[in-house]
């Protein structure tokens, strides 16, 4: 996934076709929100997607996690959304990608997240930044 990685502040989408894909809004996190973490920074992302007409299309990614993971199913309260992640690293610094899918009234979603940390404090390839995604930590 790191080929497909940024535009501006915001994550490229991670559909089956990035045709028909709008950002419906993006706001950045900045570093001062946990300033006892080792975040540098974070973006979340809303897309749609009017080109993926129906639920099965809308699940699909346009790449896979780490090592080919499949994207595997995820609920939130009483959504049910397809999660695919991956994570690259790069000069002390470790980028978490997280591509959640859900289609409702009509359309293709995908809430993404880009989650940056220092990779300093990573211990066997393992980061995390203690920012919360849905509830996990990323």
């Amino acid at each position: 996934m790191g080929a497909r990685r940024r535009s501006g502040p915001s994550l490229q989408p991670n559909f089956v076709t990035e045709e028909g894909a709008e950002v419906a809004n993006s706001f950045a996190i900045p570093r001062e929100a946990y300033a006892n973490a080792n975040l540098l920074g974070a973006n979340f992302t809303i897309f749609v997607n009017r080109q993926l007409r129906n639920s099965a299309s809308c699940i699909q990614v346009g790449q896979l996690g780490p090592d080919g993971e499949p994207p595997s199913e995820y609920t939130a309260g009483k959504l049910r959304y397809v999660k695919a992640q991956a994570g690259t690293a790069a000069m002390s610094t470790w980028y978490s990608d997280y591509y959640f899918h859900i289609f409702k009234n009509g359309l293709c979603y995908e809430l993404a997240f880009e989650v940056v940390s220092s990779a300093l404090g990573c211990r066997g390839g393992v980061c995390s930044s203690g920012f919360q995604v849905f509830g996990a930590v990323g």
